[in-house]
């Protein structure tokens, strides 16, 4: 990329050169010469170009500089040491990843790499996953065990290409470690050197995307066969995505990415963490799903709030918790960004539309349903695959894909969906919950387990479309009498929360429809009977009544007055109560 900014400098120095040679200067550069104003646009255009690429590899590579000197400064004591000197000088050779003192989760992964790097000579091991996951802790976890220190010796290698930016990059780090003097065949005297080792040797590589995911693929591709190549060398390679690099043999541990920890593993790194233990911590890190650096963080701040609080924050102001690192560590916001500028984003922007819309969807669309859900996506159906092989989506086992919360939280606040796809699936979520049920009704049965199985996803498109009300795809009666379906179905099998998305459509309303505010206040008195909140619940709901009964709306009064006779029961229960 530099070498382009390069190249590009050097033809405008020579544009300019050929100006000052013609007569007229002051026209040509004034636009009066055609020719030449085209061929100034043209320049500028490719620097501007050359330019934005340029800030946004240098960004990658800075930013996950920090995040590998926030896992040594948090992994060791701090200590006086001398000046590098000789072999002390940082490279491939005495540069290590390291293991966090918290770990949890990756024990079982651990361990089989570790002993498919013993019981082999030369072993090709991938550890793939999304940003956050934890792929350098597994790293570090693999390369600190005492068995493979014992094994390979002082001939262990680790390479950070958020720090070598190229293969040649690469082939000079190891150079350096081996002592290599300098040559013209840079890549053959390094491939030699590892050869020349007649003894099994370990080549760890972080962060390969960052040179793998660029115009640079194919040399990246040819340097690992022929790493491949070289007897009694195991490869270790950590990488964003779920495809590794097809040029190596591959030795079948797994080659799964890896997996958001389990709500267990959360909670003890959290606890591991900060040491608060309160109620709603299982909810709060239900919402991290998973993601270590996202624990993380929210740890740091559970060391000065309970986790009720840090509910409440997180809810309120999502990604902001998302922005901030903290001391040295780096951010997910960081780590994200890396992967959205990752040239197969970048050049499939419709992923990137498709990934802003998913972000809307908590637990995921089934990859089958996509061309209904999305038919805007039909004539670019390789979207979801994007998505999936850059692990910015998951798929499960079932096949449905999904976007991990954290992920989907900044995506949402940075990246806000706003073309067809999300009017697609407005309308698909609109059309299918704004249902007449009536308990009892045959089609009631029906119609419900249908909008229950996607209950979750409903409530968050409805209520992200009210947030953008007045500019509503299919009519404000429309979203309101889906809104209080998916409510109804909400309160009668107790799953989901419509209180925010109630509340919201209140709101946005403002007093232009009594009834239709009515008919979400009584809905909403209703939440707050099931949450226990009666105070709330009468006000809610006698505000509705009032409504009802100054437009005569008997049905409806009745309604009002059966739920206030059965939130006072239950309050007079709660007295008689030991």
């Amino acid at each position: 990329m530099a070498e382009d900014v390069n190249q590009i400098t050097i033809d405008v120095r020579t544009f300019l050169k050929k100006q000052d040679e013609q007569p007229s200067v002051k026209d040509a550069m004034m636009g009066k010469d055609e020719s030449t104003h085209e061929e100034l646009k043209a320049l500028d255009a490719r620097l501007n170009e050359a330019l934005t690429g340029y800030q946004i590899q240098l960004l990658h590579h800075l930013v996950d500089q920090v995040a590998r000197a926030s896992s040594q400064a948090m992994d060791e004591p701090a200590r006086n040491e001398n000046p590098p000197t000789g072999s002390q000088v940082d490279n491939a050779r005495n540069r290590r990843p390291r293991k966090p003192r918290q770990f949890y989760g990756r024990t079982a992964l651990v361990e089989t790499v570790v002993t498919t790097l013993l019981a082999n000579e030369a072993a090709h091991v991938p550890i793939l996953g999304p940003p956050g996951i934890g792929k350098t802790a597994v790293l570090g976890a693999i390369w600190d065990d005492s068995r493979l220190k014992q094994k390979f010796g002082d001939n262990r290698f680790f390479v950070c290409c958020d720090i070598v930016n190229s293969p040649d990059s690469i082939m000079n780090d190891l150079a350096n470690a081996l002592g290599l003097s300098p040559s013209h065949n840079l890549w053959q005297s390094v491939l030699d050197g590892l050869e020349s080792l007649k003894c099994d040797k370990l080549l760890v590589v972080d962060s390969l995307e960052s040179i793998w995911d660029t115009p640079a693929q194919l040399a990246v591709e040819e340097m690992l066969e022929r790493f491949c190549d070289i007897p009694q060398l195991c490869l270790l390679v950590g990488m964003r995505g779920c495809i590794a690099p097809t040029s190596v043999d591959w030795t079948r541990v797994s080659l799964d990415v890896l997996s958001p920890l389990t709500i267990s593993d959360s909670v003890e790194l959290y606890v591991k963490l900060c040491g608060n233990v309160q109620d709603d911590l299982v909810d709060l890190l239900r919402l991290l799903d998973g993601i270590p650096l996202a624990i993380h963080l929210m740890a740091v701040q559970g060391q000065t709030r309970t986790p009720t609080e840090l509910l409440d924050l997180y809810k309120r102001r999502r990604a902001a918790f998302l922005r901030r690192g903290v001391g040295r560590t780096v951010s997910l916001k960081d780590c994200i960004d890396i992967s959205l500028g990752l040239r197969t984003m970048m050049e499939n922007g419709h992923a990137c539309q498709l990934l802003s819309t998913l972000s809307l969807l908590p637990t995921g669309i089934p990859l089958q349903r996509l061309p209904e859900i999305l038919p805007s996506l039909q004539e670019r159906e390789d979207g979801a695959d994007i998505l999936h092989r850059v692990s910015l989506a998951i798929k499960s086992p079932t096949k449905i894909l999904r976007v991990l919360s954290p992920i989907g939280v900044y995506i949402l606040d940075e990246r806000p969906p706003g073309n067809e796809f999300l009017r697609d699936i407005q309308k698909y979520f609109i059309d299918s919950c704004a249902l007449d049920l009536t308990l009892g009704d045959p089609a009631f049965v029906e119609a419900a387990e249908r909008i229950c199985e996607e209950l979750e996803n409903a409530i968050e498109v409805l209520l992200y479309t009210w947030r953008l009300y007045p500019a509503v795809p299919a009519g404000t009666s429309a979203l309101v009498h889906s809104s209080l379906s998916v409510a109804t179905l909400s309160d009668r099998f107790g799953s989901g929360d419509c209180t925010e998305l109630l509340q919201t459509s209140i709101t946005a309303i403002n007093e232009e429809d009594p009834v239709a505010i009515a008919k979400l206040r009584l809905a909403l008195g209703k939440c707050f009977r099931a949450k226990g909140r009666s105070a709330d619940a009468t006000r809610m709901v006698g505000h509705a009544r009032n409504t009802f009964d100054r437009f005569k709306m008997q049905e409806e009064l009745t309604e009002c007055n059966t739920v206030l006779d059965n939130i006072e029961f239950h309050r007079m229960l709660r007295q008689q109560a030991p």
